[in-house]
């Protein structure tokens, strides 16, 4: 069973995904917290400007989560997750699937990444990398 956690940071990142399909970055801002940070697959540190310029021109064309598991801690909410981009990023095409982690923090009343950690992956489904399928949401206080 699902919790409203689950719920809440599933919608959360289906709704920064499709912010960047859309290159909506005021939706980014509001998403991600000032002192955000990425940790790229190629080992780059990425702040939120940083990671909102590249936004501005590399949008993909398809973003896909599966696998997706949650879990709260106090008031931070870790999601992982298998990643899956269609797109173009600095002119050329883009297939690239990831293990994703995102750090979500409880801050003024909503939730904001503050971290976002990717890992390439060389399979193109989860159970592919060996993934069983999870618990959605792992609740711990």
């Amino acid at each position: 069973m699902r919790d409203d956690t689950y719920v809440t940071l599933a919608a959360l990142e289906h709704d920064w995904g499709h912010a960047w399909m859309t290159r909506n970055a005021t939706l980014c801002e509001q998403l991600m917290a000032d002192d955000f940070l990425e940790v790229s697959a190629l080992g780059r540190l990425a702040s939120r400007a940083e990671w909102i310029a590249f936004m501005e021109r590399n949008a993909p064309r398809q973003l896909q989560w599966a696998d997706l598991r949650v879990r709260h801690v106090g008031r931070c909410a870790i999601v992982h997750g298998f990643l899956r981009v269609l797109g173009s990023a600095n002119g050329h095409d883009l297939r690239q699937s990831f293990i994703a982690t995102d750090v979500w923090l409880w801050r003024s009343g909503s939730w904001q990444v503050v971290s976002r950690q990717l890992t390439a992956s060389h399979s193109h489904h989860p159970h592919e990398l060996g993934l069983a399928p999870a618990h959605e949401s792992d609740t711990s206080h």
